[in-house]
């Protein structure tokens, strides 16, 4: 599998992670007309409006304790189907990275200091006709476990420094060039450059967040947010509604239906030429529940479905791509 292939499967990876470059909000709260939302998994999720806190109003704010430290879990699992020159493709990858993170600090402006390291990656990638597995820590079992080694090895345990203002925007990730050094000392400059996307804890940490409406709200309000989302520098824009539908023992329960699509306008062709693409296009779905704490604005866990379209044309050669995901995280 040769190195456009594995960016093409990091670029739908990284999708799950909601990374914002430019961001319009409109937090203007609005009461959800339906007591019932309907996920993408067909699943549906009740609006509690029976609650003894639904005409409570609750301002969810980011608000982390100094000295606090967080472990943290990402699993993610996807289907994709591909169809060239007639045939058809089916991959399936699963992922999970554990991470642990301390607030280190809060300034007087309410800018926030964090911590952080990833502990422990694993991945296993099935194409039909060949399989491949990398887990940190281990002995790499065949090639492609070697090269996703040098790639991935040089995150675990690396130091990074993440600054957040009181609003949960990252501000500043430091740490990362180190890691790209060492990746481009084992793989190449070139091949490093394809994994980009993997590297941008920034965007990461930031989606982490992004759905908090800095407003009070209650038991069925929705707010909305409108974002401009740059992946492997592919732009996309990204719209989300989201509803808070429950509180209970101090944790909110938020409910999220988003719709994405590339910004054809703003794509760079020149550089899809380099890469032999002559033309693309990308749009989904996502929609989940996430749990979040109170007091300070953590996200305790999420839970989300996607679904995701993709059309390249390569050397006169149409190839659709859909593919079938879920993302599950766990911070404790």
């Amino acid at each position: 599998m040769n190195i456009k292939t594995k960016a093409l499967f990091f670029f739908l990876t990284v999708l799950f992670f909601i990374s914002c470059k430019e961001k319009t909000e409109n937090n203007n709260s609005q009461t959800a007309l339906e007591n019932t939302i309907v996920l993408d998994d067909s699943s549906t999720v009740k609006i509690n409006t029976s609650s003894s806190l639904a005409n409570d109003v609750l301002l969810l704010q980011f608000k982390p304790v100094n000295g606090t430290k967080y472990n943290m879990t990402m699993d993610m699992q996807y289907d994709m189907i591909t169809n060239a020159m007639g045939q058809e493709m089916k991959q399936k990858m699963s992922m999970s990275m554990g991470s642990e993170m301390e607030v280190k600090g809060v300034d007087a402006d309410g800018n926030t200091t964090l911590a952080s390291q990833y502990k422990k990656m694993k991945m296993d990638m099935d194409m039909g006709v060949m399989k491949m597995q990398y887990e940190s820590g281990k002995l790499p079992e065949d090639e492609m476990g070697l090269m996703m080694s040098k790639v991935f090895e040089p995150f675990i345990n690396a130091p990074l420094t993440i600054t957040l203002d009181k609003s949960a925007k990252v501000k500043s990730v430091t740490g990362f060039d180190e890691i790209k050094k060492k990746i481009e000392a084992q793989v190449g400059e070139g091949a490093a450059g394809s994994f980009d996307q993997m590297n941008n804890m920034e965007e990461n940490i930031q989606g982490s967040f992004a759905y908090l409406p800095n407003k009070e709200v209650k038991i069925g309000d929705t707010w909305q947010q409108e974002l401009q989302i740059d992946i492997q520098q592919y732009p996309m824009n990204m719209k989300s509604i989201f509803t808070l539908i429950d509180r209970k023992d101090g944790i909110a329960v938020i409910a999220m239906q988003s719709t994405m699509a590339m910004n054809n306008a703003k794509l760079n062709k020149d550089e899809m030429q380099q890469m032999g693409i002559e033309d693309m296009s990308v749009s989904g779905t996502s929609s989940g529940t996430l749990q979040v704490d109170e007091s300070t604005g953590w996200t305790k866990s999420a839970n989300i479905t996607q679904n995701i379209k993709m059309d390249i044309t390569a050397q006169g050669q149409k190839m659709p791509m859909t593919m079938k995901g879920t993302l599950k995280m766990k911070s404790e």
